[in-house]
C-alpha cells in the first residue's frame, strides 16, 4: 500500500536530530523523518540551526516523500511504527 502525503509542514524532532511529519496509510496515520545526515547530502553542506534542516526538509520534500513511500511499502519501519529516511535511502530516489 502507498502512502498519502498530507502536506503538513515538517517539524524539528531534537531527540531524532531529524525533520518529520506525518502520512495516511487508509485511516492509519503514519509518522515518517528525515535524518540530518540525509538532509545535509541534500543540501551539500551542515546544517547547523534547526530551521536550516526544516527549510531544506521542505525544498526536497517530493524527493523525501519518494524515498518515504519506497521504504514503507517495503515494509522496513522501526519498531515504533515510523519510517525514518536515512542517508542511504536517498540512492532509491536520487539513482
Amino acid at each position: 500500500m502507498s502512502l498519502q502525503f498530507i502536506g503538513d509542514y515538517g517539524i524539528f524532532l531534537p531527540g531524532r536530530d531529524a525533520v518529520g511529519c506525518a502520512a495516511l496509510d487508509r485511516n492509519r496515520l503514519v509518522r515518517w523523518y528525515t535524518t540530518r545526515s540525509a538532509l545535509e547530502k541534500l543540501g551539500g553542506s551542515n546544517s547547523t540551526t534547526s530551521m536550516d534542516l526544516v527549510d531544506r526538509f521542505e525544498r526536497h520534500r517530493r524527493l523525501l516523500e519518494r524515498a518515504a513511500d519506497i521504504k514503507y511499502r517495503k515494509g522496513k519501519i522501526e519498531r515504533d511504527g515510523s519510517i525514518r529516511i536515512e542517508l542511504d535511502d536517498l540512492d532509491s530516489v536520487t539513482g
